[in-house]
């Protein structure tokens, strides 16, 4: 069972920001390429004095011991999505004629990572983005209407307690 999101009167302890500026920072963990997590506020407040716009902050955080999220991961709770780099780095990182194909690719990803997190795409356009990298084209690109989105919900719900059902009978993860 989880706990609340923001432990009660204290805002230094659930404050937590997510930034472009870890390069050598202590503290700071790299959490997608070139995109990380903490490190001494201070310093990254110094680094982005010239673009905060590398720079995003979040009151409370939800996190899963190791075992937890492997073992959600095997019973199908979440979706693996991987970060789709543009077709050139792709096709260079295929190749692999050189070290520069993977220094390219290397940059790709970490544009790509900082373009999701720090960059101007509404929610709706970095949903949809995620949903393709995680191989559900049908539903990035399925309409948005409060009607369609009830009827969606019902019938996702109605798939989750038919395979709910099976699981129970075949005595697979819950």
């Amino acid at each position: 069972r989880g706990g609340p999101i923001v432990a009660p009167g204290s805002l230094e302890q659930s404050l937590r920001w997510l930034h472009v500026h870890g390069e050598g920072l202590q503290g700071a963990h790299e959490v997608a390429p070139g995109v990380f997590l903490g490190g001494d506020l201070a310093t990254v407040a110094r680094r982005a004095e010239d673009d905060p716009s590398g720079v995003r902050f979040f009151l409370g955080f939800a996190g899963w011991a190791p075992l937890q999220l492997k073992i959600e991961l095997e019973c199908g709770v979440w979706a693996r999505a991987r970060i789709a780099v543009p077709a050139a780095a792709a096709a260079a990182s295929a190749a692999k004629v050189t070290g520069l194909a993977a220094m390219s690719e290397s940059i790709d990803e970490r544009r790509t990572a900082r373009m999701l997190c720090f960059g101007s795409l509404d929610r709706g356009a970095a949903w949809r983005s995620a949903l393709r990298g995680a191989g559900l084209r049908v539903l990035a690109g399925f309409p948005r209407t409060p009607g369609v989105d009830r009827r969606l919900k019902g019938y996702m719900e109605r798939l989750h307690r038919e395979d709910t059902e099976e699981d129970k009978d075949s005595g697979a993860c819950l």
